[in-house]
């Protein structure tokens, strides 16, 4: 990931997501697998933690427990003209 500011994207088709990534919030790179959102709710929650919806922003430094990340702007659009199955 180059350094400065990135775009995040999350792009919704009926029940798969994809997250990307951009430095110019035009040219958007995917990151990691398409999911299936289904998934994404407690009845396939394996010890009862809450995996309902939400929108927000988090960043988490897995590996050294060392980096930051500083959010600037954040800005939800929904698609109007979507189909929600």
């Amino acid at each position: 990931m180059p350094e400065g500011e990135i775009y995040l994207a999350i792009a919704i088709n009926g029940r798969e997501v994809q997250c990307s990534w951009s430095v110019d919030g035009e040219h958007y790179h995917p990151i990691g697998a398409v999911y299936d959102t289904s998934h994404f709710s407690d009845e396939y929650s394996r010890y009862g933690e809450f995996t309902g919806a939400f929108v927000g922003m988090a960043c988490v430094d897995s590996m050294l427990h060392r980096k930051e990340a500083l959010f600037d702007f954040f800005c939800y659009r929904a698609d109007e003209d979507a189909i929600i199955e």
